[in-house]
């Protein structure tokens, strides 16, 4: 009986402790881009315009949000405020996977045992 009521309190007492628990202002020196889907509703504005020091930037999407991964004009949105070194480093990046042609030389190129 004891047992229980010690886990009872003690977990009265955290629920206590994260309702009084108050995060520190931060201040994002990123800028905060918000994708919203159709038929979504978002109510905090004003809480996500506080969590950084530059401007947010509000785009509204014409697709569901099941849909907005799919949606054509979210890569262009996103580019959009990637920097340009990011962009061009992506661009030079050769993304194909290399294989050998001939596997032979690999093969002779090993040291024998």
């Amino acid at each position: 009986m004891q047992f229980i009521r010690a886990l009872v309190e003690a977990t009265l007492s955290r629920i206590v402790q994260a309702r009084r628990y108050r995060p520190a202002e931060l201040s994002l020196r990123s800028q905060l881009v918000l994708l919203r889907a159709a038929n979504t509703h978002v109510s905090s504005l004003q809480q996500l315009k506080r969590l950084s020091r530059q401007p947010l930037a509000i785009h509204q999407l014409r697709a569901p949000l099941a849909q907005s991964a799919y949606d054509m004009r979210v890569p262009p949105i996103i580019n959009k405020y990637l920097s340009n070194e990011l962009l061009s480093a992506f661009d030079k990046h050769n993304f194909c996977d290399t294989y050998l042609i001939d596997n032979d030389v690999f093969i002779l190129a090993l040291p024998e045992e």
